[in-house]
């Protein structure tokens, strides 16, 4: 009987008496000592001209691509894989698998894809290609599969304009500066002017609707019951009363709860939601604190010698601490003495303007209308006060004031000053001409709010 090639990885085998087996026993050696454990220099990388024998690599292109490459006795030998056979590719790291004439990775293929977003218990210790979603931008040339997930509309994607302005929208991506970074989502609440860290749900029923639309918290209506009884002499509350509603005697005569005649018993009724549900300053499920982060990339497109996959992930999540020109003016805020915030908050209210800086310093500036002016003595100047009711309150509380300044909305020569005494504060303005109470003022504080 001559002999045959074997099922499987081809061997030759079962050969008649008399044969020549010299041949393809060598050949058969060859592929056992190859395929047993095959392990493959490179599948993309070009053959070598001349490399040492018992180079082994997946030729990645031209008439053998697909086939190994083995260099054997100052030659290459080429042999055919099979469906399922699995190679170690050693400059990438990672394991392939032959199907119906392809190489494919099998790490990863079977990868969780880029943009998946999942929680993890501590920011501080995110796995590689993980990068904690606080809303940061990221460099397009950095993440170029999450980068395409933006431009090519694979996820919620909003203009950068709006994801400022509008913080319900902060669940979106943006296109970043349009040309070299990409923004995140904020799921956990980290950007100045950020709602609330987020719970992600379901788009269906009773949700927002729209993906990457944040749904703000809300509240079951709570309600409660009291009757009232009215008769021609008068009206009155009783005592039926329900859910959260209490009713509680505070006395006789009181005419803005009970009408009718006197001394009769008068009830206070209050509404208080505390009486049937756990309160607090948001309405939230039972939850536990972690860091929701999403998949940025899974393989490093540069091999090294550090673990380029977590490098990338440890500098993203620097990136994220980082201050840029989205986040220098902000809410500031701080804990232990130490700025957890922006650099700059400034706004403004009814009783003024204010600008706060990270380092505690505060500066808040006001108009008020002068007093009367006095000259007394009969002296050349004449003197208004503003007493310290019109001083405060401030745009912003102070923890500590220090200094100030007051001046006339006028081009008159004029000097003011700003005194502090245990009582409070209090201002006035000195000028070479009688002012009348209707003539305003500037007055600038300056102090620390932490």
């Amino acid at each position: 009987m001559p002999s045959r090639i074997l099922p499987g990885i081809g061997l030759n085998g079962f050969w008649g008496l008399g044969e020549q087996w010299k041949v393809g026993g060598d050949e058969n050696w060859l592929k056992l000592s190859v395929l047993a454990q095959l392990v493959v220099e490179s599948a993309t990388a070009a053959l070598p001209s001349s490399p040492d024998d018992g180079y082994i690599a997946i030729v990645p292109n031209g008439a053998e691509a697909g086939k190994i490459a083995v260099r054997d006795n100052g030659e290459w030998v080429y042999l055919e894989p099979i469906n399922g056979m699995r190679a170690w590719v050693s400059d990438v790291d990672t394991l392939y698998r032959f199907k119906d004439g392809t190489w494919e990775d099998v790490l990863t293929k079977n990868a969780i894809p880029v943009g998946f977003v999942a929680w993890w218990a501590d920011r501080n210790n995110l796995p590689g290609g993980w990068v904690a979603a606080d809303g940061q931008e990221v460099s397009r040339t950095t993440f170029p599969d999450a980068a395409a997930l933006v431009t090519d509309g694979k996820v919620p994607v909003v203009a950068e304009n709006d994801w400022q302005s509008t913080p319900t929208l902060r669940g979106s991506y943006t296109a970043g500066d349009g040309s070299t970074t990409v923004r995140l989502p904020d799921y956990n609440g980290k950007s100045a002017g950020s709602i609330a860290a987020v719970m992600l749900r379901g788009d269906g029923a009773l949700s927002a609707g729209t993906p990457g639309v944040i749904q703000q918290d809300a509240l079951q209506n709570i309600t409660g019951q009291f009757g009232i009884r009215a008769s021609s002499t008068g009206a009155s509350m009783g005592g039926q009363v329900g859910g959260s509603i209490k009713v509680e005697q505070v006395g006789n005569d009181i005419a803005s709860v009970t009408v009718g005649s006197p001394n009769q018993t008068s009830w206070l009724y209050t509404f208080d939601a505390s009486r049937v549900a756990r309160t607090d300053v948001e309405t939230r499920s039972t939850n536990v604190t972690g860091c929701w982060a999403i998949k940025l990339f899974g393989a490093p497109a540069n091999i090294g010698v550090v673990d380029v996959t977590q490098l990338a992930s440890d500098f993203a999540a620097l990136v994220a601490q980082a201050y840029t020109r989205t986040n220098i003016v902000g809410t500031v805020s701080q804990e232990s003495g130490v700025p957890t915030g922006a650099i700059i908050e400034s706004g403004g209210n009814a009783n003024g303007e204010y600008v706060r800086f990270a380092d505690g310093t505060q500066i808040c500036w006001k108009t008020v209308q002068l007093d009367a002016a006095s000259n007394p003595g009969g002296t050349a100047m004449f003197f208004s006060t503003i007493s310290a009711g019109a001083l405060e309150p401030f745009p912003a509380a102070f923890q500590e004031v220090f200094g100030g300044s007051v001046a006339l909305e006028t081009n008159t020569a004029q000097w003011g000053q700003v005194n502090f005494t245990p009582g409070g504060l209090s201002a006035f303005v000195a000028s070479a001409i009688s002012r009348t109470s209707g003539v305003t003022a500037n007055v600038t504080i300056f102090g620390r709010w932490f």
